[in-house]
């Protein structure tokens, strides 16, 4: 118990130095993570995309950009239509973080594209960096695997 006590600060300082870092990181997988840690505390049955948005601070057509994919993987569920919105598809103890990982995969922070077909750095970076990005990816799957929407809510409580 003491030596938790004593790791405790460094690790609050490691995580305010990664929080305050100046490296820009796509927000996407942090806001569906949002939405649906939001769905899961609300009281109401439904919320729409305005409700969504106000509460993550950006766009309701960004919000609908990403309940496109929480829906396509069975994370979420629309009800179209006035007076409709979004309920999770799953209970909030059956979904991962590694299930939200995987369905915002398309924004993935370790894709590589080429930018200019005529240059030799452009044309190979994808496939030099194939494995240690797919090695890393892989290093994510168990923490985020063990961690449930229903678990965020509740270090948010």
């Amino acid at each position: 118990m003491e030596m938790q006590q004593k790791l405790q600060p460094k690790k609050l300082q490691e995580l305010h130095l990664w929080q305050n870092s100046t490296m820009q990181i796509d927000s996407t997988f942090t806001n569906a993570i949002h939405i649906c840690v939001y769905l899961d505390r609300t009281d109401k049955h439904l919320v729409n995309s305005t409700e969504l948005g106000e509460s993550i601070g950006t766009n309701p057509v960004v919000v609908r950009r990403i309940v496109g994919r929480l829906k396509e993987f069975g994370l979420i569920k629309v009800k179209q239509g006035i007076g409709g919105g979004y309920f999770l598809g799953r209970p909030s103890m059956s979904i991962t973080l590694w299930d939200i990982y995987l369905a915002m995969k398309k924004d993935n922070p370790f894709r590589c594209k080429v930018g200019n077909e005529e240059d030799t750095v452009s044309v190979n970076l994808p496939e030099a960096l194939e494995e240690t990005f797919a090695k890393a990816e892989y290093a994510l799957k168990k923490p985020l695997a063990g961690v449930t929407v229903k678990q965020v809510s509740q270090r948010i409580d």
